[in-house]
């Protein structure tokens, strides 16, 4: 039977009729475990209520949202009060599911993350380490790691390791006056591909900017690009270095230089560096004005941009007039 109301102004307010479900005796059981273990991973527990004959606690298909429409296909679960047989009650009408989309945790991912925690695996660290292996790895692992990516891929966009260097402990580095050593094996590598090479060898500016938040020891990575007609960042190269130097943001390394010459007839034509120092940086800013054959040009945007020469003094009004020319500068 439908049930009117009125409301507030005065207009008739229909409710609808709740629907009755038919519920079948699924299975009896004699205490509460088994009953819970004869749930499957399907139902997910809705809500508990009390009744005469005991506790009823109902579940839901979880293939539905939570809240939202519900699926007409439920179970639940009566605890008999005077004694400790669970019955298990199922409703004749079966899923209605408008998508097949499981909510929640697969059912895959669920099985692994029990397996994990059956094997004493249970802090995020010890999971991503049991799927992807230790996270620390030794200097000749890296250094084979390196060869093993160094071969230039026919596609242009692909990257590969442009080049590296290793120093065990045992070793010094050529230019050894301008390293701050702290002692241990040490290396750098240079990441790019074929298409930013390309690009970087007809620039007449290089940006570089460092930052030490992508590394988690703590020493910095090197981000090197050149901007466009727009003014727009294009990132040519990656260089990441344990090696902690006096001037950082001053090296194009001669050793990356002369491999990209005699591995691919590059020839770059960059006349300055654009170095861009965060305002903490104050005794990397101070070192680079010390360089040898390094002018400032042009200083903007407060203290934070220094623009350095590397290859001849360029003169302001020359900076700018060369500045626009081009797609890339």
């Amino acid at each position: 039977m439908v049930e009117e109301d009125r409301g507030t102004n005065g207009n008739k307010r229909m409710r609808r009729k709740k629907k009755s479900k038919c519920w079948i005796k699924k299975d009896t059981f004699n205490n509460v475990d088994e009953a819970e273990a004869s749930v499957e991973n399907q139902w997910s527990k809705y809500y508990t209520n009390y009744i005469e004959d005991g506790r009823k606690v109902s579940y839901r298909c979880q293939k539905t949202k939570h809240r939202g429409p519900q699926c007409p296909a439920n179970i639940y679960l009566l605890h008999h009060a005077d004694s400790d047989k669970v019955i298990v009650y199922q409703t004749e009408m079966e899923h209605e599911h408008h998508n097949d989309k499981v909510c929640g945790i697969d059912e895959n991912v669920r099985k692994y993350i029990e397996d994990l925690f059956n094997d004493g695996i249970e802090k995020p660290k010890l999971i991503l380490k049991s799927k992807l292996g230790s996270c620390k790895i030794s200097v000749y692992e890296l250094e084979q790691w390196y060869e093993n990516n160094q071969n230039i891929s026919i596609d242009k966009n692909e990257s590969f390791i442009v080049s590296y260097n290793i120093l065990y402990d045992d070793e010094e580095y050529e230019d050894h006056q301008d390293i701050e050593d702290d002692g241990g094996n040490k290396f750098r590598i240079f990441i790019s591909s074929v298409h930013l090479l390309n690009i970087a060898s007809i620039v007449q500016h290089i940006h570089v900017d460092a930052t030490y938040k992508l590394a988690r020891q703590g020493f910095p990575v090197m981000v090197i690009g050149t901007t466009d007609f727009n003014k727009i960042l294009a990132y040519n190269f990656v260089r990441i270095s344990s090696i902690l130097r006096r001037r950082p943001y001053i090296e194009l390394d001669k050793t990356h230089q002369r491999f990209i010459k005699q591995k691919s007839n590059w020839s770059f034509l960059n006349n300055a560096l654009l170095a861009i120092f965060d305002q903490d940086q104050q005794q990397a800013r101070g070192s680079c004005s010390k360089v040898e054959a390094c002018q400032t040009v042009e200083q903007w945007i407060g203290p934070t941009t220094v623009y350095l020469k590397l290859c001849s003094c360029l003169r302001r009004k020359h900076f700018r007039d060369e500045s626009g020319n081009g797609i890339y500068q």
